[in-house]
């Protein structure tokens, strides 16, 4: 497959990359010989092991020397920016055509041989090759377009819990990866559905991925906590539940909330692949990615060996981590919201630490925000669940817990009580804020 550049124009670039220290610095991490004719593989390899052995570039004769050519040092491009980035530019694109031509011809000869594991990785790497050109901000200058930056892109998402929202600062944050922790059938869907319909009734679109549960099945369950007809009441009552979804629809205007069956063992690159798809297919941006859930993913990296549960959770975290990260970077926000299972050591355990949570340290540490639920049977009679917050990265309220109200029937999870109080404040005037309650429930306060 013939490059982009010919013989001549490779010399030429080469030329130009060797010539300015700081342009050869710039390039070296993407620079690799089968990038370049076989001719100029000695040439590039010398650059290479040179510069990491005496840590700058040999001088013009040492190259011809060991490379058996002919060079120059071209005059004229050190200290001239503009230059300097043009050369740049040049080189990456010439580097990422060079490596995508590579990374199809690797995919060939996989499938020629029948194979077809890791081909998606092989031409994703392909595509992510870029010259580092971000270089961060000098914390003396212009303070206020950073911390306006902040404010804007990130900022934080409310979740509509108050309780929760109130501890975590306002809510959850935009490019964060946040993650609900629970024994097995304690409520770690329950917990994502109904965050995703808060956020869907706030105007917000929502992509819901599904990797156990039926989407159908999300749906109904979705359904009595909005209409809140009894669950077990829906089957006999579909056409009421339908009207009724429909006039909240028409009357609130909520933002999508989408659906999706994904199979047990699918990948961060499959998560990837559907967002840019739909986002190709409707027109719609989705802000908010709930995954049920990642500890049945399995990692895009096909060379992670899958005994080990916790270079599998790790690396499955990181890869969501950075697709919510780089997308909200690049102007389209979007906050990932998925679960992860208790160890089986800690299962009939109700008090949960970080050293708990299935897959170790490294997916903890990925984590931007970790919360457990959990609930025993004298709490389900009271219809109530406990929560936990075992990681907050921009709050201080870790280990802080709370409880929240779960209505059985029809699956709604919400503040224990609504206490309207202007600026209470709690430790001098708890009783104020207790007699003020108490007059609201017999219907005397407003």
């Amino acid at each position: 497959m013939a490059s982009i550049l010919d013989e001549n124009e490779q010399k030429a670039l080469i030329e130009m990359i060797y010539s300015d220290p700081s342009v050869f610095s710039r390039v070296k991490p993407i620079l690799k010989p089968e990038y370049f004719d076989k001719k100029f593989h000695q040439t590039i390899n010398y650059l290479l092991d040179f510069s990491n052995t005496y840590n700058s570039l040999p001088l013009i004769e040492q190259l011809n020397t060991e490379s058996r050519l002919t060079f120059h040092k071209v005059a004229g491009i050190e200290g001239n920016i503009n230059i300097q980035t043009s050369i740049l530019d040049a080189t990456e694109q010439f580097i990422k055509r060079r490596a995508l031509e590579i990374a199809v011809e690797q995919s060939y000869a996989l499938i020629a041989k029948g194979e077809t594991t890791g081909i998606d990785k092989i031409i994703k790497d392909a595509q992510l090759i870029s010259i580092k050109k971000d270089f961060g901000i000098n914390f003396w200058e212009h303070p206020e377009q950073w911390l306006n930056k902040i404010e804007e892109e990130l900022g934080v998402l409310p979740t509509g819990w108050k309780t929760f929202d109130d501890l975590m600062g306002g809510g959850l944050g935009w490019g964060q990866l946040n993650y609900v922790v629970a024994p097995a059938n304690m409520g770690k869907s329950l917990v994502c559905q109904n965050m995703a319909l808060q956020w869907s009734q706030q105007g917000y679109n929502v992509l819901y991925f599904t990797l156990e549960m039926d989407k159908e099945l999300v749906g109904k369950r979705i359904a009595s906590m909005t209409t809140a007809i009894r669950y077990r009441d829906i089957r006999g009552n579909i056409q009421g539940v339908s009207d009724k979804i429909k006039a909240l629809s028409m009357n609130k205007k909520p933002g999508v909330l989408q659906l999706i069956d994904l199979p047990i063992g699918c990948t961060s690159d499959d998560v990837e692949g559907f967002i840019q798809t739909y986002e190709i297919a409707t027109n719609i941006c989705p802000e908010i990615i709930v995954i049920d859930y990642a500890g049945i993913m399995k990692p895009a990296d096909r060379r992670i060996d899958p005994n080990r549960i916790d270079l599998c959770d790790a690396s499955i975290s990181l890869d969501l981590r950075n697709i919510a990260r780089e997308r909200t970077h690049n102007g389209k926000k979007t906050m990932i919201l998925t679960a992860s299972q208790i160890t089986k050591d800690s299962m009939g355990e109700m008090e949960f630490n970080l050293s708990n949570v299935n897959g170790g340290t490294t997916k903890t540490h990925n984590a931007d925000n970790i919360f457990t639920v959990a609930t025993n049977d004298a709490m389900r009679q009271r219809g109530e669940y406990e929560f936990k917050i075992l990681k907050a990265r921009n709050a201080g309220c870790k280990d802080k817990k709370f409880r929240m109200r779960y209505n059985v029937d029809t699956l709604l999870i919400s503040d224990m009580e609504e206490v309207m109080v202007e600026n209470p404040v709690f430790d001098n005037n708890q009783n104020v804020a207790k007699s003020i309650m108490t007059l609201q429930s017999l219907g005397l306060k407003k």
